[in-house]
């Protein structure tokens, strides 16, 4: 065992030895000096440029509501249960009336008992009439005929008491969750009686730099991702834009709701990503975006100088010639051209030096050797 491992110890030691020596031969080339290294080279190609912004956040339902009771009374019937489906305006709870039947009897006799009263009033003030004497009686009706209206203005009143309140509908689409109460519970104006959730309509809301919210507008497509579902990319749109940043270390940030109809197997609180689409672009000049620099004046990149190369040095010839563009759109990774280079151009890609053993200074950025 002890061997083995010195054996592999051997090997690596060799393996380290011949690395270096390679990358010695490389710069110094038999010469004693450094030797450029080839530059990395991009191509101009054909292809689409999509410029988003990302956010990530829990799923959640569009829309939900708590139904409340519009007024006192006692629940009658459900006309829905958990777990069913509603829509907009379908009712779901009706109410009893109150019993008045009795209140009505009574003061409907009462009336009768006045009307007669005043029958006999006013026939009794027809015979007294001849003799002048009928102000104490005048005065009676009057008082009589005002008792009258008000105990018919009671029963009214009685006979829309008895009425059972409006039934309750749904203000939204969406699934019942949760009852409240049940059938013949006595309720009060404002208590919860039943929680709709739609789950139809799902949304998920991200955070976004205020550098990057004059970009959103409502309806923007989005592309989302769900962590629980890789590999599947659904539809979505901005639907909400926040009026109000947070601040945090100096930055503000906006919330924007995206969303986006029911996907199988998404469930409420699951960890989506949202890349909004703020611009796109097809079958445009594209060219990897660390080519393209800016220069006093403008934007430019580095096309290979193929000047001759007797030696055959591979590094040789491929100096940088600055040349003029016209850019458009971007994103992380690729820069369009608008005019200035042709499909299949070649630029050079910047590159960085690794430590010159020889004194020079690392990591510098160059674009040819």
């Amino acid at each position: 065992m002890r061997n083995r491992k010195k054996w592999i110890i051997m090997i690596s030691v060799v393996v380290v030895i011949l690395l270096a020596a390679g990358a010695w031969f490389f710069f110094l080339k038999g010469s004693g000096k450094p030797v450029a290294m080839p530059p990395m080279m991009g191509q101009v190609t054909k292809g689409s440029i999509v410029v988003g912004v990302s956010g990530s956040g829990a799923i959640a339902p569009a829309s939900k509501e708590t139904a409340k009771a519009a007024e006192n009374g006692k629940i009658k019937e459900f006309l829905v249960k958990e777990g069913d489906i509603v829509k907009k305006g379908q009712k779901m709870v009706t109410y009893e009336g109150k019993d008045m039947a009795e209140q009505i009897k009574q003061e409907e006799l009462s009336l009768k008992q006045k009307q007669k009263e005043l029958e006999d009033m006013q026939r009794k003030m027809k015979e007294q009439f001849r003799e002048g004497n009928v102000d104490e009686l005048q005065m009676s009706i009057s008082r009589l005929i005002l008792d009258i209206e008000m105990t018919q203005s009671k029963i009214s009143s009685l006979h829309k008491d008895q009425k059972a309140p409006d039934a309750l509908t749904s203000q939204i689409d969406g699934e019942i969750v949760k009852l409240h109460v049940v059938a013949g519970d006595q309720v009060s104006a404002a208590s919860n009686l039943i929680d709709i959730v739609d789950y139809q309509h799902m949304q998920v809301v991200i955070t976004v730099d205020e550098l990057e919210i004059p970009k959103m507008k409502l309806n923007l497509p989005a592309v989302i991702t769900i962590d629980a579902l890789p590999g599947q990319t659904f539809q979505g749109k901005v639907s909400k834009i926040g009026k109000e940043g947070k601040a945090q270390n100096g930055v503000a940030t906006f919330e924007v709701t995206v969303g986006f109809d029911q996907i199988e197997g998404a469930l409420v609180g699951m960890t989506a990503q949202a890349e909004i689409v703020v611009e796109e672009k097809h079958d445009i000049l594209t060219v990897p975006i660390e080519a393209v620099q800016q220069g006093p004046g403008g934007s430019m990149v580095l096309v290979p100088d193929m000047a001759p190369n007797p030696s055959n040095d591979p590094a040789a010839g491929m100096g940088g010639q600055p040349k003029p563009v016209e850019i458009g759109i971007h994103n992380e990774s690729l820069m369009e051209i608008k005019s200035g280079l042709n499909e299949g151009d070649s630029v050079i890609l910047p590159i960085v030096v690794p430590p010159d053993p020889f004194g020079g200074r690392p990591g510098m950025m160059v674009g040819a050797g």
